[in-house]
């Protein structure tokens, strides 16, 4: 049997077709029908009062299991999130509000030439204060 793309050829396919047609209906095992049969007394059908409480009892599960659901989802964040604090409005609003107010500290002025040269004037009296008090033995006359 020759496949092209998992076709038959039509010579093969004819063959096929007379091969099935000359063998006839397959037969089912003996006993078979005997087995069904007993199958089917052994496991009757429910009534219908029977499938009516078992339609119930399901529902009845079904209505059960989505109500817990409901109350875990409405429970379980609360209980976990009980360290965390969340503002209320009034909070976030003075909060906004404090941000909008706070006010820029000025920042110190840059020295002018004058003082600069005060400052290193007084540096180089100190250095040479202590350079001489170091080379008198911290004898001061």
């Amino acid at each position: 049997m020759t496949t092209d793309k998992n076709y038959l050829s039509d010579e093969e396919l004819n063959a096929l077709i007379a091969e099935t047609e000359s063998e006839g209906l397959v037969q089912a095992p003996k006993g078979l029908h005997a087995e069904v049969i007993s199958r089917i007394d052994r496991n009757p059908a429910p009534s219908h009062k029977e499938s009516k409480t078992e339609f119930y009892r399901f529902t009845y599960k079904v209505v059960l299991s989505v109500a817990a659901a409901v109350l875990l989802m409405a429970i379980l964040p609360r209980s976990f999130d009980t360290k965390q604090h969340i503002p209320t409005r009034e909070e976030v609003l003075n909060e906004k509000a404090a941000r909008e107010e706070i006010h820029i500290i000025p920042q110190k002025q840059q020295p002018t030439k004058d003082e600069l040269l005060e400052e290193q004037n007084k540096e180089e009296l100190l250095e040479m204060l202590e350079k001489y008090i170091t080379e008198n033995g911290g004898i001061t006359k």
